[in-house]
């Protein structure tokens, strides 16, 4: 294949077939699991190593989504979630919120 015809591909393809992104586009957050943490509204918590964790909602409203997980979330304060898999874990605020975030036993 001439170099025009490779050129012309490498910019189509992208836009044909998106990339998803990837573990390493998501860094874990920088906080201190072990008490409260509040997540400013439009603001998201990035959880590695998620399972055996529990994330409660204490305030607010937070939207969760799982790596390579097509279902969503929605928790208002009082309510928990507990992921089933060990990957990434998004919290976002959909408003002000605080959760928790603990280890479960026996996993």
């Amino acid at each position: 294949m001439n170099a025009s015809i490779l050129n012309f591909i490498s910019t189509i393809v992208p836009k044909l077939a998106p990339v998803r992104p990837t573990r390493a586009s998501y860094p874990p957050s920088a906080v201190d699991l072990t008490k409260p943490v509040e997540i400013q509204k439009r603001s998201t918590l990035k959880i590695a190593n998620s399972l055996g964790r529990k994330v409660t909602c204490l305030t607010g409203t937070v939207w969760i989504t799982v790596d390579y997980d097509r279902r969503d979330h929605i928790l208002e304060a009082g309510q928990s979630f507990v992921p089933v898999t060990n990957e990434l874990v998004l919290v976002h605020a959909l408003e002000r919120a605080t959760v928790d975030i603990v280890t479960v036993q026996g996993r």
